[in-house]
């Protein structure tokens, strides 16, 4: 016999293991310490109720019913994590969670229930279907680039990067010009370096500098974008340069101008899809 009830302290234990099968199914690590620190606000908190799922005095799934109030003022019934034990499927156990998130919100009259159901088990999609919800919206996500200033831990990345970006554009690095330029911008406001990385590697830089031109206009120039080769076509440049752009608009530049070196030529595509537009080409002679 299948009871559903509220949780109770003493499911700590089950709704952990539940929580890492729910963990291993969309593919994300479960992170115990945090489900602990979650269950115990979502039992003191009126707006939460995890629902348990008890087949024959065992705990065999468990679900999400929460209250929510969108921007317009109307308060919705949310459905999420509804998780069954594997040894326990196929027993409707899943139905009967869905059924009594349901009836609390229908007997607390909410504006509108709505449920999630994550990509990796879209195939439940189905049980909700039984109590008449339709698809009405995609939930779609991206992972985010951590982008932060330069440190000084950061020398011998950057040095490398610049030494990868002189190769690129065939000009000679000079490791005491790059040292010279670090103090300059570590002292001087107008000057920024934006660091990309990824678990605590460096994977590539932006520089920024901020400037009045004749006319009067206060340009942000994106000096270079770099990225570690080994890093390319990963979204760490677009990530750069968009981060870069959010950066010169909150101290509201009037311009934002890139140099786009032709030597790395892919940039260029980069560029237009932010937004840029050619506005003057830069030449060039060399002399003996």
């Amino acid at each position: 016999m299948c009871i559903i009830r509220d949780y109770k302290h003493q499911d700590l234990e089950s709704t952990t293991r539940l929580m890492q099968i729910l963990s291993e199914l969309i593919e994300v690590d479960f992170n115990e310490e945090n489900w602990k620190h979650q269950a115990r606000i979502r039992a003191f908190n009126p707006q939460f109720r995890t629902l348990i799922a008890e087949y024959n005095g065992c705990i065999a799934g468990m679900c999400f019913a929460d209250i929510h109030q969108d921007e317009t003022g109307q308060f919705y019934g949310l459905i999420r994590n509804v998780v069954v034990d594997p040894k326990f499927r196929k027993k409707g156990i899943a139905t009967k969670l869905i059924a009594e998130a349901v009836n609390i919100f229908m007997n607390l009259k909410v504006n509108s229930i709505k449920v999630q159901v994550l990509e990796q088990i879209k195939d439940v999609i189905h049980l909700f279907e039984k109590f008449d919800f339709r698809c009405t919206a995609i939930v779609m996500e991206k992972d985010v680039f951590k982008i932060r200033e330069y440190k000084d831990s950061d020398y011998e990345s950057t040095k490398e990067l610049m030494q990868i970006y002189s190769e690129l554009i065939r000009r000679p690095f000079n490791e005491e010009e790059w040292k010279r330029t670090l103090r300059i911008r570590a002292h001087s406001p107008q000057y920024h370096i934006l660091i990309s990385e990824l678990n605590g590697t460096v994977t590539g830089m932006a520089l920024i500098d901020i400037a009045s031109d004749e006319t009067g206009l206060t340009i942000g120039y994106l000096n270079n974008v770099i990225v570690h080769p080994k890093y390319r076509q990963q979204g760490f440049g677009k990530a750069l340069l968009m981060r870069a752009i959010e950066f010169l608009n909150v101290l509201n530049v009037d311009k934002i101008r890139i140099m786009a070196h032709l030597k790395v030529k892919d940039n260029l595509k980069i560029f237009e899809d932010v937004g840029f537009q050619k506005v003057a080409y830069m030449m060039e002679v060399k002399l003996p």
